[in-house]
């Protein structure tokens, strides 16, 4: 906090409006959380203006005390004036007083045989000014000791109050408690008696009936003796029972094995259904191998002619110098190299067999040089036999 005027409007801002019941719980805590500022640790000049601040604002002596860190007379002081000063500019006259003459004028003021400065000057022979010093230093001690008396006083006084009323209540549960002794006393003597008559009652009972009672404990005997024999045949079968029980528990885990092994037998069997489907899947496959193996043979043996050096003599008759049959498609094969011509105003597309002869086997239309030779030479002979031409153009 900078200036003391800021600290003490602070203060003001914060007791504003606050009821006075609340005032009075306030701590030293209270004011460093709120303001930020060890009240304790202030300078003294800056303590006595805080101090009449919170007097102003209903605090008492010993509240302020417990905030600022101070002694009642302190706060005495700061609160009402006092003479610090007096005593302060003038310590010559202070120091010139005796102890005993200070003792003797605050006997006398107790007594109200002083009641001002003159007084003292007249009962102790000091002059005005070492009069009026100890007058007002003894004046403002008294009013401490005197707010301190009282505050012990009321203090005393609640505490009284407070064993007063405590020790009547003492007193009414002590009487409660003689009661309720007397009651237990009476209820216990009660119950006594109620016992003894009770007990009375047993023993006649028990002496009435000894004799037939000895009779039955020898009745009892025999037929422990008989228990005993029944409880031993009874232990034998137990036995038996636990041997069968254990018997039972064997079986029991065998059958659980046996389980175990009838669903090992059941997944062994779809295993071996699943085995079976996937080697019939595998004869199919190798049936079309087969399939595929003969076709390839006798591909090899078609195409053998056609591959040899007698090509000449197998060469077909639609193939072209270029090694392209000239039997048209009308679309392009996938796959195969072909090339476009357009005859009669078509687009016709003629595949080369020259590298893939084994179209010409598989090729319905196939004819060998040969073969072709020889039919033109019987065509010439008779004349009766057409064209291939006509079959010039094959659609896919």
């Amino acid at each position: 906090m900078s200036t003391l005027d800021e600290l003490v409007s602070k203060i003001k801002g914060y007791l504003k409006g606050m009821p006075l019941e609340r005032v009075k719980l306030l701590t030293h805590e209270d004011f460093s959380r709120e303001l930020g500022v060890d009240l304790k640790r202030l300078k003294p000049e800056w303590k006595d203006e805080v101090t009449r601040t919170l007097y102003k604002h209903g605090m008492s002596y010993r509240q302020i005390a417990s905030i600022l860190g101070r002694s009642m007379r302190d706060i005495s002081r700061a609160v009402r004036g006092g003479c610090g000063g007096a005593w302060r500019r003038a310590p010559e006259g202070l120091t010139s007083v005796d102890v005993e003459v200070a003792k003797k004028a605050i006997q006398l003021m107790r007594e109200g045989k002083v009641r001002n400065a003159n007084d003292l000057v007249l009962e102790l022979g000091l002059n005005l000014e070492q009069a009026k010093c100890l007058y007002d230093a003894i004046v403002d001690n008294e009013r401490v000791i005197t707010v301190s008396t009282v505050e012990a006083a009321q203090r005393i006084e609640r505490s009284w109050k407070s064993v007063v009323k405590y020790s009547r209540r003492l007193e009414e549960e002590v009487e409660s408690l003689k009661r309720e002794v007397e009651e237990c006393e009476k209820r216990a003597k009660d119950v006594v008696e109620g016992l003894k008559r009770d007990i009375e009652g047993e023993v006649k009972f028990v002496e009435r009936f000894r004799g037939e009672a000895v009779k039955d404990l020898l009745k009892l005997q025999e037929v422990f003796t008989s228990l005993d024999i029944h409880v031993k045949t009874l232990m034998d079968f137990m036995s038996r029972v636990q041997e069968l029980r254990e018997r039972v528990e064997r079986l029991e885990d065998g059958f659980k094995r046996l389980e175990e092994c009838t669903s090992k037998i059941k997944e062994a069997e779809a295993g071996l259904k699943r085995m079976g489907m996937e080697i019939s899947r595998l004869k199919g496959e190798l049936n079309e191998m087969a399939v595929l193996k003969s076709l390839a043979y006798w591909l090899e043996v078609c195409l053998k002619p056609l591959t040899s050096s007698h090509y000449h003599y197998c060469r077909c008759a639609y193939e072209d110098e270029y090694g392209y049959c000239t039997v048209g498609w009308s679309a392009p094969l996938q796959g195969l190299e072909v090339k476009e011509v357009v005859e009669g105003g078509r687009k016709v597309y003629c595949v080369n067999v020259k590298d893939h002869r084994w179209i010409c086997v598989t090729c319905p239309l196939y004819r060998p040089a040969w073969l072709n030779d020889f039919l033109k030479q019987v065509e010439k002979s008779s004349g009766s036999l057409k064209s291939g031409a006509e079959l010039q153009y094959f659609d896919k």
